[in-house]
């Protein structure tokens, strides 16, 4: 499982958008902090997820 964390000073949400949209379900997203000052989030994409491909999208993984 990859783990990266992000921290911010507004809040991510339009990124959780973009994962959504164009990533659905190849990536869990955890709040860990919810501001006002800060935001901090945990993304981890687990070792069984599947490459995501849509019409308008591709994870790139498969160099596509």
């Amino acid at each position: 499982m990859e783990i990266n964390k992000l921290i911010n000073d507004h809040n991510p949400l339009p990124l959780r958008g973009q994962f959504d949209s164009g990533l659905y379900g190849a990536f869990n997203w955890a709040a860990l902090e919810n501001g006002p000052e800060q935001w901090r989030v945990e993304i981890t994409k687990p070792a069984s997820s599947k490459p995501v491909h849509g019409v308008d999208s591709c994870c790139g993984s498969c160099g596509g």
